[in-house]
């Protein structure tokens, strides 16, 4: 969820705005293991932010990103460029100030157990008349220690799209039987990738489609009386 052609310069200018600003996480008393904040309230004049999120993707896994703001027209889109670098772009079509506060999510991969270390890099802010506002960067140890999820969910599935394999990550509240499967588009399942007793916490499982066709995917989870489905695209 990426916009094709951002046109950077609306971030870049020869001359600096004065005032300065922070980029840093917060997190919040009431927010679920493994989500962090942004303040953007607290950045004086800000109609734009372009960013890398840098996290340790052998450690955790990004689930998702999303913008909460007062302000219409304010556009968010984020997407990973590489392994382990998400990057986010935020700005005001109405030309109002970007306000609220980004919000960014991680689950740990199946075995992780501790604090895992994210930070900001190559961040450029900018006011209203283009000019680029001087910033400093933070960085934040999120820790997950034995934390038992709130809720049981299929989580990220990264990459998608993918060629031969892709990591589903999911998470139980407790104890329970589970079953995994992919599917075709004509509903024929293709691959059982999970079928057994599974512990409480956070995990992962692994589809090497190297032997299917390349085209649209469906993975099923089921845990008790819950049941959830993604899609997925192979493209060889």
């Amino acid at each position: 969820m990426f916009t094709k052609k951002i046109i950077v310069g609306v971030f870049l200018s020869l001359s600096i705005a004065a005032n300065s600003a922070h980029v840093g996480f917060t997190k919040k008393a009431e927010s679920e293991p493994g989500t962090i904040s942004v303040d953007l309230n607290s950045i004086d004049g800000m109609h734009g932010i372009q960013f890398d999120l840098i996290f340790n993707s052998n450690e955790v896994s990004f689930d998702s990103a999303d913008i909460i703001t007062g302000s219409n027209g304010v556009m968010f889109e984020t997407r990973e460029i590489e392994d382990g670098i998400l990057r986010g772009i935020a700005f005001s079509l109405s030309g109002d100030r970007v306000d609220g506060s980004l919000e960014f999510s991680f689950s740990p991969l199946a075995g992780f157990n501790g604090e895992t270390h994210l930070e900001f890099s190559n961040a450029v802010l900018a006011d209203q008349d283009g000019k680029s506002i001087p910033v400093t960067l933070g960085s934040y140890d999120m820790g997950f220690g034995n934390s038992v999820p709130t809720a049981t969910a299929l989580n990220s599935i990264y990459p998608n799209p993918f060629n031969p394999n892709t990591t589903i990550n999911y998470s139980l509240d407790s104890d329970s039987y589970v079953s995994i499967n992919v599917f075709d588009a004509t509903g024929r399942v293709v691959a059982e990738l999970v079928n057994d007793n599974v512990s409480a916490g956070y995990h992962n499982v692994v589809w090497n489609a190297s032997n299917s066709a390349s085209g649209v995917y469906f993975i099923k989870m089921i845990s008790g009386n819950d049941v959830f489905t993604n899609k997925l695209m192979f493209v060889k």
